[in-house]
């Protein structure tokens, strides 16, 4: 199923746990993508992001407070 666009082949399951998170064991069936690892971390460690990042930060998800912070995302099968 990995081989086709379809939901069941571009979904994956994303577990992030953090201190202080005041939503633990929360589920979100929100569009994430890898590139917003990144910019969450960012947010988490409090570093600035890079101008040339890609991404968006998925803190408001993980903190409960957005349900979404994409409102699509891009895959492809080479």
């Amino acid at each position: 199923m990995k081989c086709n666009l379809y939901d069941a082949g571009t979904g994956v399951a994303h577990m992030i746990r953090y201190p202080d998170n005041p939503t633990a064991s929360r589920a979100a069936d929100a569009l994430v993508s890898l590139i917003d690892i990144f910019p969450t971390l960012c947010d988490l460690c409090g570093l600035e992001k890079p101008e040339w990042l890609a991404g968006v930060s998925l803190l408001d998800i993980l903190k409960g407070k957005k349900n979404q912070v994409n409102d699509a995302i891009f895959s492809e099968v080479t």
